[in-house]
């Protein structure tokens, strides 16, 4: 699975509602948590950053134990005296006998410098991980649908669901594109395109550019034709993705085709 992406637009989680942390300080920085049934999402900061991840949640089964020796007192009430003592047993890896649920395994996580990057990296993750169904898509927004393909490029994918497009993509190291015609869909960190053949799931960090088939004011797919070389007089391409390599969308080239 492919972790969130940096360079997240303020803009795309503006107008998202507030996750809803729980918080506190304890002796090392401050910490947030946010518990579902689903999932736990957890930003600690040390004062210098802030570390997050998200994990799976399961159910605490030693929350009604009688044996405060083994799983901690149960005369640690307070907020701060709650966080540390579950500080220290994520650390050991041992059950919190406070909660409903505890943190399982860890299936994303990060460090940034400002608490807003880390909050995008948890919206993100539980937007692209869990079914709509659930409605956490609530919180993620345009994250849920949103990645960073092989040109560096951030592309909501959200316009072109449930359309008929075409998606371009690198399948070797070479700038070989391959291009994939159908209804585009999004499946948690995977773009799928729906074709006469099949099913096709994408993986967004090889796709070179997607385009609608409807106009809409997007311009319609030309096809590309990369080969290896470089611009030179007499050339009618352009330099390609991949260093190395031109890219050809009109007549054919003298040079490199001829």
């Amino acid at each position: 699975m492919e972790g969130p992406s940096s360079g997240i637009n303020p803009e795309v989680v503006s107008g998202l509602p507030p996750i809803p942390w729980q918080y506190a300080k304890f002796y090392l920085g401050q910490i947030w948590q946010w518990v579902t049934p689903h999932f736990i999402a957890t930003v600690i900061g040390d004062g210098t950053r802030y570390y997050w991840r998200v994990s799976t949640s399961i159910l605490n089964e030693r929350k009604d134990t009688e044996d405060g020796s083994a799983y901690g007192s149960r005369r640690n009430n307070t907020p701060l005296d709650r966080n540390q003592l579950r500080m220290s047993r994520q650390e050991e890896y041992l059950p919190d006998v406070m909660e409903d649920y505890v943190e399982g395994e860890i299936f994303a996580n990060g460090q940034t410098m400002k608490f807003s990057d880390a909050e995008a990296g948890v919206r993100e993750t539980v937007g692209k991980s869990f079914a709509d169904t659930l409605g956490y898509h609530w919180w993620a927004g345009r994250l849920a649908y949103t990645f960073t393909i092989a040109t560096g490029e951030r592309v909501d994918f959200e316009p072109y669901l449930g359309l008929r497009g075409r998606v371009k993509v690198f399948i070797d190291e070479e700038g070989t594109i391959e291009e994939y015609s159908g209804v585009i869909q999004v499946r948690n960190y995977d773009v799928l395109v729906e074709t006469m053949d099949g099913v096709f799931k994408l993986r967004p960090s090889y796709i070179a550019s997607v385009e609608s088939s409807h106009t809409h004011g997007l311009n319609k797919a030309k096809k590309t034709r990369t080969v290896k070389g470089f611009v030179e007089p007499g050339c009618s391409g352009k330099p390609g993705f991949i260093w190395g390599t031109v890219e050809h969308d009109g007549p054919q080239c003298g040079l490199h085709e001829g």
